[in-house]
């Protein structure tokens, strides 16, 4: 392999966070439907960074985890509270698990079956009226 190849490899397994798949996922909440601008995991290794080292998150902005298998979760290296949304197959709201603590590796879990999670700055999930019950539509870009 070329060293050009191997610089280029290098960088791309470099890639930040924010070089995800963008998306969009819309709530229907009680009160009207919700937009939250969202970064897409696709691979392992972005799943198991997630949001770590990050210092802020904007409003209305977060991060889809989709799993094969019941999702559980953890704070390990998170520097900011959050807000995690588990969805079903259905792409109902099965759980909320409000304000979760940085750097805590508490393992998180949904209270139901779930088959992804919604990552948000933590108070969103209230602020926006996203409540267990709603409706969960991921709009990949």
């Amino acid at each position: 392999m070329s060293r050009a190849a191997v610089v280029i490899a290098l960088m791309l397994c470099a890639l930040p966070a924010w070089a995800m798949r963008p998306g969009t996922a819309v709530v229907a909440t009680r009160a009207g439907e919700v937009r939250l601008t969202l970064e897409i995991t696709q691979t392992p290794a972005e799943q198991a960074r997630g949001l770590m080292f990050r210092t802020e998150l904007p409003p209305q902005h977060g991060m889809l985890f989709s799993f094969d298998r019941q999702p559980t979760m953890w704070m390990k290296n998170t520097r900011i509270p959050l807000d995690m949304i588990f969805w079903d197959d259905g792409g109902r709201v099965v759980s909320i698990h409000k304000n979760a603590r940085p750097m805590d590796e508490t393992i998180i879990a949904s209270d139901a079956p779930a088959r992804g999670v919604i990552e948000v700055s933590a108070g969103e999930a209230d602020r926006l009226g996203i409540v267990v019950g709603d409706s969960v539509a991921i709009v990949p870009q």
